[in-house]
């Protein structure tokens, strides 16, 4: 059983039938979320509120300091490499955490680390990120420059 989105012939808007649904629609389905193993964490990243920023000073309550990660307590995690066939497709490198400055609203800054979604989050909203305002990049002259 799938639901049939419609829309153009191809490309964005294009009919998909989608396979998952079914499963989800009879309770069949399970979500990452779902998924509970013995001393598993949750986490909750602080995403970046401005669309171009430096970063200033990072700080955290005192008794979270080994649950609270920057850029640079990741040293050792490769950054993401997306690979496409379509042709003119220039890869990029992303980092799992922007390091040194934000280059768009909710860009990941900030992951915080606990034994539960609630207090996951709790320590999101109590890290506290220094932002220096940068001027928007609007055109390609501007970013090429």
């Amino acid at each position: 059983m799938g639901i049939r989105i419609t829309g153009s012939e191809s490309g964005i808007g294009a009919a998909v039938q989608r396979k998952e649904d079914g499963r989800f629609m009879r309770r069949l389905g399970r979500y990452v979320a779902d998924i509970d193993l013995p001393g598993m964490l949750e986490v909750c990243f602080a995403r970046s509120p401005v669309a171009h920023a430096r970063i200033g000073a990072i700080e955290g309550p005192p008794c979270a300091k080994d649950r609270i990660f920057r850029a640079a307590d990741l040293a050792g995690v490769k950054p993401v490499h997306a690979e496409s066939t379509l042709g003119g497709f220039k890869a990029a490198a992303y980092p799992a955490l922007a390091s040194g400055k934000v280059r768009f609203v909710g860009e990941p800054v900030v992951m915080c680390v606990a034994d539960s979604r609630a207090a996951a989050e709790d320590l999101e909203q109590e890290a506290l990120i220094e932002y220096e305002d940068l001027d928007a990049v609007t055109t390609v002259e501007a970013a090429s420059a």
